[in-house]
């Protein structure tokens, strides 16, 4: 059975084509966000500790436990 993953290619974090779509949606959310009350506060509260340029999954390195 063939299960179709038409977001696969989302996957690939160093392409061109992501990092575009990434930045889009990025400025798609923040000019959303600004426009809400009290945008400037929570940014202030949450820009710090929060934002991230890049998660992903956690790996054994050599000679960890």
């Amino acid at each position: 059975m063939r299960v179709e993953d038409p977001h696969r290619w989302l996957e690939d974090a160093n392409s061109a084509e992501v990092q575009a779509w990434t930045l889009a949606q990025d400025n798609f959310a923040r000019e959303r966000l600004r426009a809400l009350p009290l945008t400037d506060t929570l940014l202030q509260c949450f820009t710090e500790p929060y934002y991230l340029d890049w998660m992903s999954a956690p790996f054994r390195r050599a000679g960890s436990r």
